[in-house]
């Protein structure tokens, strides 16, 4: 499990690619939440179209619950992210985005670019900033 950071006008772009592992998306998290604080960034693009094993029958509830707990936990209340996903990750969208947003996370789980980049409140022409890779 891997992911690519790359500073955009007013967010953060996070590409996730890979094996899904716990362990390391609760690094990864922690890992871009940093970045996001280093960049003076308020807002986080997650795309996890490209993440395997999180498909809806590979991974149980309890650790679509972990996961979304540990993001809800990290994310500071003023802070956005919107998390690109396919609908074979995640079918049923509105479990994970509710518990998150139960525990006082401002998150959106959406298969459509353009209307997360919408939520996020941020111009989806501009691109700018270092893609960074990072690895096991």
């Amino acid at each position: 499990m891997n992911a690519a950071y790359e500073t955009r006008d007013g967010y953060l772009y996070v590409k996730v690619t890979g094996e899904f592992n716990l362990l390391r998306a609760r690094h990864l998290v922690s890992e871009w939440m940093e970045k996001t604080r280093t960049h003076s960034l308020d807002r986080t693009l997650c795309d996890v179209t490209l993440l395997t094993g999180v498909d809806n029958e590979a991974m149980s509830i309890l650790t679509r619950f972990t996961i979304s707990d540990l993001v809800a936990r990290v994310l500071p209340k003023d802070f956005r992210m919107a998390i690109l996903v396919t609908p074979q990750q995640f079918p049923d969208n509105l479990l994970s985005e509710d518990l998150m947003i139960n525990k006082g996370a401002n998150v959106k789980l959406t298969c459509d670019l353009e209307g997360a980049l919408q939520w996020l409140n941020v111009n989806s022409s501009d691109k700018s900033g270092e893609l960074t890779d990072k690895g096991t």
